[in-house]
């Protein structure tokens, strides 16, 4: 079988949350929050602020994580909902981002209430399909590249790989916020991943007339987690076999941006491409996705859009996760000190973040479903658990 690659979009998700309670943004404020989220929805506004989301096209991430207070039309949410959902704003463009071999990336920075946040998102297209596993290569180079930051108000352009360029957008969020920058404490955290594999052609190697026919294979039910491969149709059974590990390779590799996977220990797992229930892999900080149902040799109407929304559902979704946590860390490492008390922080805040969070582990229809936000929540589990026996 011959997997060749057509397109990779990776988004990296950085967050940074206050030093202990103290120095939040201006957002964290109700009445300072209410005015610059109306004042972000202005038609023709021209502020600091905009709102997270573009245009008049459906965005499932928002549709449905703030259907419990605009059922109807997330963009018709108050001011005061959208506070209670903690509903982050987005700061205008404010840089390009090149790499040398003309790979672009996106850094789009965020406010939340008690964190800030940026979003980087890159589109590795070749100028021809490549193997898989070249792919793979390919988009691991464009996350380590190094990328001239140009200024949009001419400030003076600098260089860097993607971390320490999203640590200057976080600086103007912080300046925007009117944030202390220098108080804010830790460096920035190295970030989320999400890559999905937006266009590849799969083509199945044809059995001869005397090769032996294999035996039928169990099909599995599509999961959350990795599927043992099953020889498609038309393939030889070595090939599936193949084809299955290396696509199980290069996904685990994608999750973990491992420059040296091809020399690393392969993964025992399987996963068969022909599979139109695609595969979803999530390993520490990373996630990775092969959705084979909207490749362009089996869908071609709304492919691209259809693969690109999800892409971008599950980058906000882990980011607007990320931002809920760490709200609810922070309120977890202060309560934990004997001493510590919240100052600033308010305990209603904890409690709805606690409550959203358990909302988006529990799966439930009033917001946005996804094993991989149901997941990402879990690991918090413990914490929330003691964090809620603290506030009683």
């Amino acid at each position: 079988m011959a997997i060749q690659v057509k397109e990779v979009r990776l988004s990296l998700i950085w967050k940074k949350v206050f030093y202990q309670d103290t120095n939040l943004p201006l957002l964290a404020d109700r009445e300072r929050y209410r005015t610059a989220f109306e004042k972000a929805g202005s038609t023709g506004a021209q502020g600091p602020w905009l709102l997270p989301w573009f245009g008049d096209r459906r965005q499932h991430f928002w549709e449905f994580y703030l259907q419990p207070v605009a059922p109807s039309n997330f963009r018709s949410i108050s001011a005061a909902d959208a506070r209670n959902y903690f509903v982050p704003l987005r700061i205008p463009p404010c840089a390009n981002a090149v790499a040398r071999d003309g790979t672009v990336a996106t850094l789009e920075g965020f406010c939340f209430p008690h964190s800030v946040a940026v979003l980087g998102t890159l589109h590795v297209r070749p100028p021809k399909p490549l193997p898989l596993p070249d792919m793979v290569d390919l988009a691991i180079t464009a996350r380590n590249a190094d990328f001239q930051l140009t200024w949009k108000d001419g400030q003076p352009a600098t260089h860097g790989a993607l971390q320490s360029l999203a640590d200057k957008i976080v600086e103007r969020v912080h300046a925007i916020a009117l944030a202390d920058h220098s108080a804010i404490g830790k460096a920035l955290p190295f970030p989320i991943t999400v890559a999905t594999v937006i266009d590849a052609e799969v083509t199945p190697e044809q059995v001869s007339a005397t090769a032996p026919v294999a035996p039928p294979a169990a099909i599995l039910p599509a999961s959350p987690q990795p599927p043992s491969a099953t020889p498609a149709t038309g393939t030889t059974p070595a090939a599936a076999n193949s084809d299955g590990a290396m696509l199980a390779r290069a996904l685990t590799a994608l999750c973990k941006m491992d420059s040296g996977w091809r020399s690393a220990a392969g993964t025992k797992e399987e996963l068969d491409p022909e599979n139109r229930d695609g595969h979803g892999l999530m390993i520490e900080r990373g996630r990775a996705f092969w959705l084979r149902r909207h490749f362009s040799d089996v869908e071609t109407k709304g492919r691209k859009t259809a693969i690109g929304c999800y892409h971008r559902n599950i980058s906000l979704a882990t980011m607007q996760t990320s931002a809920l946590a760490a709200l609810v860390t922070r309120a977890s490492e202060v309560l934990g000190d004997p001493k510590g008390k919240l100052l600033l922080l308010q305990r209603a805040d904890v409690v709805q973040a606690i409550k959203l969070l358990n909302l988006l582990r529990d799966n439930t229809f009033s917001t946005y479903q996804s094993w991989v936000v149901q997941n990402q929540v879990e690991f918090y589990a413990e914490r929330i658990k003691t964090l809620t026996e603290q506030l009683g």
